[in-house]
This record gives C-alpha cells, structure tokens and sequence, in this order.
C-alpha cells in the first residue's frame, strides 16, 4: 500500500510535468490552491481546465484509478474543481485505493452528503 506521503510526492511530481517550476515540484505546498479561483488566495501553481483534465487523468493512470466515481468526478467540471489542493488528491486517491468509504469520502469532496 502508498502512503499518503509517497502520494503526495508523486501528485506533486505529476504537477510539475504538467506544469514545470523553476525550482522543481517542492515549490508545491499540501494546501497551496492548484487553480485560480474568486477566493483571492495566490496560487503558485495556476492550472487551468486542461491542465486539471490533464492531470486527473494522469492521476487516474499512475494509481490505476478506474472506479466509476474517480469517471464521474473528471466527467464532471465541478468535481474537479473540488480537487484543489495536494491534499485534497491525496485524500481522494486514498479513498478510492483503500476502500474505506470511497463513495462518502468522494461525495464528500464534491459537496454532498450521502446516508451510508
């Protein structure tokens, strides 16, 4: 089994081969915001809707992430943008790996509440 660290590693190592950095994906703080959005927070990162499709999908490969709910949430424009930060991935590749919860964790992380 990954630990949540060694995936946190990895989503970073997938960020900046979307998106290099000039000093390299550890400019990448957990909960730094990944996309640009109204909140007024910076984010070092400024992905944009490809780069979240591109990534997601690049995510969906490396963790062999084929479940119906990791296909709904890139179908779905909201539900990426609910993936905004490292550890919001993180915590998503977990559910989806670990089989603790996946269908609450995920709904969850797009904003809705499920009776389990």
């Amino acid at each position: 089994m990954t630990s949540p660290d060694e995936i946190r590693t990895t989503v970073k190592s997938i960020i900046a081969s979307i998106k290099p950095f000039a000093e390299g994906f550890t400019d990448i703080r957990d909960d730094d915001p990944l996309f640009r959005d109204g909140s007024g927070r910076a984010s070092p990162v400024n992905l944009d809707s490809l780069d979240a499709l591109d990534l997601a999908m690049t995510i969906g490969e490396h963790f062999k992430l084929d479940s119906e709910e990791f296909e709904r949430l890139v179908e779905s424009e909201d539900g990426l943008g609910r993936l905004r930060t490292v550890n919001d991935i993180t915590a998503l590749i977990l559910s989806l790996t670990e089989g603790d919860q996946p269908v609450a964790r995920l709904a969850n992380l797009q904003g809705k509440e499920v009776n389990a």
